[in-house]
C-alpha cells in the first residue's frame, strides 16, 4: 500500500490511539489502567498528566474534541439557559460538568439529562449562577425528552367527540405536569428576576397530533385535574373535577357547586381542542 499513512499519523479516534499504546505495552492488563489514566487526562488535563507514551500534541486534539462535543451539545439543548450566561461563566459551568459528573450513559441524545440531574444533585450555587438554574435547565430539558419519548401503542378506543363530563377522559400519551418556583416560561436575557414573588407556576408539557411539543401554563386546578386524570383513567370526568375542585379547597356541595363543575368541563373541553385530551374511552 504505497499511500498508506503510519498508524501515528492515521489516528482519528480514543479507540485508535489506546490501541497504538497498547500494541507498545508488554502486559496486557496493564489496559484498562491506561484507559482510566487517559479519560482522567481528557476530563481534567491540568490535573491528570497525559499516560506515557502518548503524544501531548495528539491527546491535545482528542481534548478539544471531546470537551467541544459535549458543551456544543449542551449549548443546543439548553438555548436560554446559555444566553444568561457569559461565554467565560459558560466555559467554566461545562467544564465542571465535564470533569466531575460521571454519566450513567453513553448515548448523546441523554446527556442533556445528566446536565440536568448535575444541576439539581452536585452543582454547588456559584456567583454567576442565576437562582432559576436547575429549574430553568430542568424546563428545557422536558422539551427534548418529549420530542424523543416513544409513545406506546393506543389499545383502547377513543371517541373524540365524547362527553368528556359523562364519559373517561382519555389524554395524550406523551404529557408532563410540571411546577416550578420561577416563571420559567418568562425568563430570557432582558427578564432575569432575582428574587421569587411566593407564587408557583404550573405547566402542561405535551406531545401534539403533529408530533411538535407544546407548553402551556395553567392554573392549579388544571394540574390537579390532568393529575387526577393520569392517576384514575377508569373515572368519569365529573369525578376528576370533583377531585381537582376538593384538592384546591371548593366544595361542590355549595351553592356554587354547579357553576364549579360547569367550569371543569369546559377547562375539559379547551384540553380537548388543544390535543391534551383526545377524547373519552369509547364504550367506557
Amino acid at each position: 500500500m504505497p499511500n498508506a499513512k503510519p498508524l501515528n499519523t492515521r489516528l482519528k479516534n480514543p479507540t485508535a490511539l489506546l490501541l497504538q499504546l497498547f500494541l507498545k505495552m508488554s502486559a496486557p492488563e496493564n489496559f484498562q489502567h491506561l484507559q482510566q489514566a487517559l479519560a482522567s487526562h481528557l476530563r481534567e488535563p491540568k490535573l491528570h498528566p497525559a499516560p506515557a507514551g502518548v503524544d501531548e500534541k495528539r491527546v491535545m486534539v482528542y481534548q478539544r474534541l471531546f470537551f467541544n462535543n459535549i458543551a456544543g451539545f449542551i449549548g443546543r439543548a439548553f438555548p436560554v439557559l446559555r444566553k444568561l450566561y457569559r461565554d467565560d461563566s459558560w466555559q467554566k459551568l461545562i467544564r465542571h460538568f465535564y470533569a466531575h459528573h460521571h454519566c450513567h450513559t453513553p448515548y448523546f441524545r441523554y446527556i442533556p439529562q445528566e446536565f440536568v440531574d448535575y444541576l439539581g444533585k452536585e452543582r454547588i450555587q456559584q456567583e454567576e449562577d442565576p437562582p432559576y438554574l436547575y429549574e430553568l435547565a430542568h424546563y428545557e430539558w422536558v422539551e427534548l425528552s418529549l420530542s424523543i419519548a416513544k409513545e406506546p401503542p393506543q389499545e383502547q378506543a377513543v371517541d373524540a367527540d365524547g362527553d368528556l363530563l359523562q364519559g373517561q377522559p382519555v389524554l395524550t400519551a406523551v404529557l408532563r405536569c410540571l411546577s416550578y418556583h420561577w416563571p420559567v416560561h418568562k425568563i430570557r436575557p432582558d427578564f432575569q428576576p432575582q428574587q421569587t414573588d411566593g407564587k408557583n407556576y404550573h405547566y402542561i408539557v405535551y406531545r401534539d397530533h403533529d408530533h411538535r411539543v407544546r407548553f402551556l401554563c395553567i392554573q392549579p386546578i388544571g394540574k390537579r385535574l390532568l393529575e387526577s386524570i393520569q392517576q384514575h383513567p377508569h373515572w368519569q370526568g365529573r369525578q376528576h373535577i370533583e377531585n381537582a375542585l376538593q384538592q384546591c379547597g371548593f366544595s361542590t356541595t355549595a351553592s356554587d357547586g354547579s357553576e364549579l363543575i360547569e367550569k371543569g368541563r369546559q377547562l375539559l373541553n379547551r384540553l380537548r381542542e388543544k390535543g391534551v385530551v383526545l377524547g373519552t374511552l369509547r364504550g367506557g
